[in-house]
This record gives structure tokens, sequence and C-alpha cells, in this order.
């Protein structure tokens, strides 16, 4: 891996929680929100933000694990936008 802050996001994904469930962490991932998408997770502008996450085995079988990871990233974007 090119980027060491990238490789150091996904070592400490596998100590957090599954995004979607809560449970033991089995994968680490990473979302790249295309250019229209970053806004949604407060870039500044001409930057590109990514968001690492894990999800547990059973997340990570889903059919549509990448969906749900998307709408529980915005939706806790979201929620950290209101309590500031």
């Amino acid at each position: 891996m090119s980027d060491p802050r990238l490789a150091a996001g996904l070592r400490a994904a596998a100590s957090k929680p599954c995004l979607l469930c809560g449970r033991r962490a089995y994968v680490g991932a990473v979302y790249a929100p295309d250019a229209a998408s970053q806004r949604r997770v407060c870039a500044p502008p001409g930057k590109l933000r990514m968001v690492v996450y894990s999800l547990c085995r059973q997340c990570f079988r889903l059919p549509d694990k990448v969906r749900r990871a998307e709408d529980a990233i915005f939706a806790q974007v979201a929620a950290d936008a209101d309590r500031n």
C-alpha cells in the first residue's frame, strides 16, 4: 500500500466494531466517495476524503453491503455535523 495513512487506517479498522451491526471486525474497507458525494462526507473544497471502516463476517456477506455502508457513513457524518 503506497499511502501510509491509509495503511494505518486499515490496520486500525481491525480493532473497530462492524459499521453495520457492531460485531467484531472481520475485514477493513475504505469508502472513497465520487466527486459528487465528497460534500456529503464534509470534504474541504479540492480535497478527497476517504472513510475507513470495518465489517463483520456476516455483514461482509450481505449482497448490498456497499450501499448499507454508504448509508451508515452518510448518517454518521450528518449526526456529527448536527452535534457541531
